[in-house]
């Protein structure tokens, strides 16, 4: 399995422009208050959004840390909202704005 900060290596190797997004990938984690998985999801939804333009629907974020069901990731990104780390426009595919 792959995470995101090897995503996130790959992607600042191809694009070294980008070096703010690793920066803010790496920055210290403590602050954040969120479990490992979390920072896992949100990481890979900052290099996903950066990398393909659009926001990743639940089932690719699923399929990226191999849950079997979009609820487990419904679970991460509610945690995440309630942490004012993401926004949700409800009923939209792909409808997530990082804070």
């Amino acid at each position: 399995m792959t995470t995101a900060l090897d995503t996130a290596h790959q992607f600042i190797a191809a694009n070294p422009e980008a070096a703010e997004i690793v920066h803010q990938l790496i920055s210290d984690r403590r602050k954040l208050g969120l479990t490992e998985r979390q920072i896992e999801v949100l990481d890979f939804i900052r290099v996903y959004s950066v990398t393909n333009g659009v926001m990743p629907t639940f089932a690719e974020i699923a399929d990226h840390f191999g849950l079997a069901s979009k609820s487990g990731v419904h679970r991460l990104i509610t945690a995440l909202e309630e942490r004012g780390h993401i926004e949700r426009i409800p009923g939209r595919v792909r409808a997530m704005k990082l804070k």
